[in-house]
């Protein structure tokens, strides 16, 4: 029976999933894991070009146990593969591994590999094999090849995604940095921030698009202060009622910039609420409680504990320990007490990390 007909549509539905979705492992996953589904094959693995490199890596895998994974012969047999589509740039269909140049001591006995490309451009190579011999058709590796088609299209869409967002975090980046220029006792403020809130974000499992929001307001935060004048950011002793009033005004300045520049709802609250407090008694506007964006309550809680473990003109930084006691202390008050309670949850996962010692350069041997 022609299997094509039945596979059209599917393949329509499969291929506006792959190009709609911007996150490279997202693609990567869903690509095996249809190929799989499509041609009902035991496993599945797609191998990526690195434009860096010029080698081949294992992107996505599915269906393999642990010991077939670290089988070096199959890792041999996937090198032998990966050499003849280089040279061929066709598909290769194996039905009984037994009786060819890729046999070895496999569980699986037949595989169909197709190259990726786009443009004469090699992007990867997409394999399903099966435990059992003499599995796949011609008409496999049509479908195989079609699907491989749109897939490339999806993996060059992320590419080109990461790339922007790569650019634009990069000038974002120096758009924070040029903000946190404006006062000494906030270097790299904006970053530690970004940095705390995508980790919190992560934390909670929230959809990656979310997380991607969050760290975005984390970095931008304090992208109002621009607005604000360098006697007041840079002023060591406590401010007036005027100047508290003026410096109260950068969330609302900050909103306003980055919702010209974005255009998203989704950033935009985390930067105009990281000053509203759980209690309702924070600014610009007193929200209370979970009419706070989440992002404003996530972030309010990370720019609160990078000020309090850096040094700032009126105080000596805190511990982290102390800091977290700070935050359990005014969690219900200032904080959602539920996030401060796995803020402290991914501190302790993350600290290591997070608070390395950087080494003493002048400790460092010379390099003359």
């Amino acid at each position: 029976m022609n299997k094509l007909p039945q596979t059209v549509q599917i393949l329509l539905d499969v291929s506006k999933t792959i190009v709609s979705e911007l996150d490279l492992d997202g693609v990567a996953q869903t690509i095996v894991r249809e190929a799989i589904h499509l041609l009902k094959a035991d496993h599945g693995a797609l191998f990526l070009m690195d434009g860096k490199t010029n080698r081949l890596n294992l992107v996505a895998a599915s269906g393999f146990n642990v010991n077939e994974f670290n089988n070096l012969d199959l890792l041999a047999s996937w090198e032998r593969i990966e050499n003849h589509i280089l040279e061929t740039r066709q598909p290769l269909l194996v039905n009984d591994l037994e009786k060819s140049s890729f046999k070895g001591d496999l569980s699986l006995k037949s595989f169909l590999a197709v190259p990726l490309e786009q443009k004469e451009r090699l992007l990867g190579i997409l394999i399903v094999s099966n435990h059992h011999p003499g599995r796949f058709s011609d008409e496999d590796v049509q479908i195989l090849a079609t699907l491989a088609n749109h897939a490339a299209i999806g993996v060059l869409n992320a590419e080109h995604y990461q790339e922007m967002e790569d650019l634009f975090f990069s000038i974002m980046g120096a758009l924070a940095e040029a903000i946190d220029a404006k006062d000494p006792y906030t270097h790299g403020h904006s970053e530690r921030v970004m940095l705390y809130s995508e980790g919190l974000a992560k934390h909670l499992q929230l959809p990656s698009n979310q997380v991607k929001s969050i760290k975005i307001a984390g970095l931008l935060h304090d992208v109002g202060k621009i607005g604000i004048p360098d006697a007041i950011l840079g002023k060591e002793a406590p401010l007036n009622e005027e100047e508290y009033k003026i410096i109260r005004q950068h969330p609302v300045i900050g909103a306003r910039i980055v919702q010209n520049i974005l255009h998203s709802e989704l950033i935009v609250p985390g930067i105009r609420e990281h000053h509203e407090r759980f209690d309702g008694k924070g600014y610009p506007k007193g929200l209370k409680g979970e009419e706070i964006s989440l992002a404003g309550r996530v972030v309010i809680i990370a720019d609160t504990f990078d000020a309090m473990t850096t040094d700032r003109p009126y105080r000596k930084k805190l511990a982290i320990e102390e800091a977290m006691k700070e935050l359990y202390r005014c969690a219900g008050t200032q904080f959602d007490p539920q996030l401060v309670s796995e803020f402290g949850v991914y501190i302790v996962k993350a600290r290591e990390k997070l608070f390395k010692p950087k080494p003493d350069i002048a400790k460092q041997p010379s390099s003359y």
